[in-house]
């Protein structure tokens, strides 16, 4: 497997959140200025799936958010 974890030291998202993720959503958009369209996440986890892949986050709120992506690599290649 490749693991692509990455970690924000930011607000973090409480649980809830968690399972609410979905395209175009986006957490405290009244109270945090934020850009972006609220997609990524989503198209994140349409690509680990395309892909048999795991996807998964785990977070504090107020403390941090980490995600980890984990793909098949290929085994056997053909020249």
């Amino acid at each position: 497997m490749f693991i692509l974890s990455v970690t924000d030291l930011g607000r973090g998202m409480s649980k809830k959140q968690i399972e609410q993720i979905g395209a175009y959503t986006q957490f405290g958009r009244d109270r945090y200025e934020q850009q972006g369209s609220g997609l990524g996440l989503s198209i994140a986890v349409k690509i680990v799936d395309l892909h048999n892949g795991d996807f998964s986050i785990i977070s504090e709120l107020d403390n941090y958010t980490t995600v980890v992506i984990k793909l098949p690599v290929a085994t056997n290649f053909e020249m």
